[in-house]
């Protein structure tokens, strides 16, 4: 007599021979085609009945416990793996391993640990495109002032863009930036197991952003962080794809994030607007990873004020996660950036520099529910040289300068005109010996003595 662990394997290993003998004949083709699905035995999707006694789930998804025993529940095994639709008690769907079975106080429990989708599909392809809307929005929340969802209405909310307005939000450190982020992020994410082994994956995304962002900043100091928390987090409803009649659950879940770097030592205002269409992908084939990107994007910008030398360079953008079940498997993080850098002129009035704009889309796939062998891939597949957007005015020469030495008399400076008006008796008796000139405002810089009066200012023509 079989044994029902022993049956399982036994087909399982039959079907194994009979494959390898079908590639052996038609040849091995490991590409991104579509393959007919093959379930193992081993593999037990929890039907109604059993889902409806489902009573709960432990915190690492290790103990299923059901209210009641049923006919499924008693012909699990060690080895098998079980695939829970959604359920209040999963949300998103569960796939595990058995490693034990036992009844407690008159319920059934099932001790389990983590599977994959090579633990379940013998053959298969798995594939989904989803393009994330307004109206899909399961829930939106602001994790920060100032931070709020547009409805689809208003000046530059356009159809079918998921707007967040940004109004006054503090990055820290006297930072604040204002605008908004609307984006239609589309993805499509392909897998391909043959023989119990992921040989092909693809993550392709169609992503239009327009980010525009005005950033403020009040304080001095160095600043390099990424905001934590989050401006803001949304969900949308769990997808179910099939594959050979096993639920695969696809969770999309999208950040709003945003960070500073910069030395800034007075106050400065900078702002952009971005405008992007980009199509990128990165490809798993024959163990070889391999990226593509299709970029359009074109910037505006309006005149910083700045009175200092500052560099400034903030950054936003949205980060689309799609959970496999109970983890994160496909991801991309597009991020705008403007950067203000400026520095003051000699002649200690004027500020000179340009303000740059760029972005950086990331993509990649986490393998936690999808194969046991492959690590994890992330790319930076778009970060092209930054932009300028814009240039402060080039500085001028310094001018010439009066120099007065003053005695206990008080100054005299024939022929000086108006630049000796702007020169004052020193406050501090102590300091008698000023100069006056490009100073900003027409500040007087005094000295102790004649000498050091003479060696710093420039004297004028005659």
């Amino acid at each position: 007599m079989w044994h029902a662990k022993e049956y399982k394997m036994f087909r399982i290993i039959i079907q194994l021979l009979a494959c390898a003998l079908m590639l052996a004949a038609a040849g091995c083709d490991m590409g991104g085609g579509y393959l007919i699905p093959i379930i193992p035995e081993t593999t037990e999707v929890i039907d109604e009945s059993t889902t409806d006694v489902l009573e709960s789930v432990s915190d690492n998804n290790s103990e299923l416990t059901f209210s009641e025993s049923t006919a499924q529940l008693e012909t699990l095994v060690e080895g098998d793996v079980i695939v829970v639709d959604i359920t209040p008690a999963a949300p998103n769907g569960l796939l595990r391993k058995v490693a034990e079975t036992y009844e407690s106080d008159g319920k059934f429990v099932v001790v389990t640990t983590d599977a994959t989708l090579e633990d379940a599909i013998e053959q298969g392809t798995l594939r989904h495109r989803i393009e994330l809307k307004p109206q899909d929005i399961q829930s939106f929340t602001a994790l920060h002032k100032g931070v709020f969802l547009k409805q689809p209405v208003g000046p530059y909310q356009e159809e079918d863009k998921i707007t967040i307005g940004l109004d006054q939000v503090d990055l820290g450190e006297g930072v604040t930036v204002s605008g908004y982020i609307a984006f239609i992020p589309q993805i499509d994410f392909k897998a391909n197991i043959k023989l119990f082994t992921l040989v092909y994956a693809r993550l392709t995304s169609t992503i239009t952003e327009e980010f525009k962002l005005e950033a403020t900043a009040r304080a001095e100091g160095s600043y390099s962080y990424e905001l934590n928390p989050p401006l803001a987090i949304m969900t949308f409803p769990t997808i179910i794809v099939a594959v050979g009649g096993v639920p695969v659950t696809f969770t999309p879940q999208v950040y709003i994030n945003a960070g500073i770097n910069g030395e800034i030592s007075a106050q400065i205002t900078t702002g952009v607007k971005q405008t992007a269409s980009l199509t990128a992908g990165i490809e798993y084939q024959d163990g070889i990873w391999t990226e593509s990107i299709t970029p359009e994007y074109t910037f505006e910008t309006t005149p910083p004020t700045v009175e200092a030398q500052a560099q400034l360079s903030v950054y936003a953008g949205p980060e689309v996660q799609i959970k496999i079940w109970t983890e994160i498997a496909p991801s991309i993080d597009l991020r705008g950036n403007v950067t203000l850098a400026a520095a003051l002129c000699e002649n200690g009035v004027q500020v000179n520099g340009d303000i740059t704009a760029g972005a950086e889309l990331i993509l990649g796939v986490k393998f936690d529910k999808l194969s046991r062998l492959l690590d994890d891939y992330t790319a930076t597949v778009w970060n092209p040289e930054p932009q300028i957007v814009y240039e402060l005015p080039e500085c001028e020469a310094a001018k010439t300068v009066c120099c007065f030495c003053y005695g206990e008399e008080s100054p005299s400076s024939p022929g000086y005109g108006d630049d000796y008006a702007k020169c004052a008796t020193p406050e501090d008796a102590n300091h008698m010996y000023g100069c006056c000139g490009p100073f900003r405002h027409g500040e007087v810089i005094y000295y102790e003595t004649p000498e050091e009066c003479a060696a710093n200012c420039i004297l004028p023509e005659d």
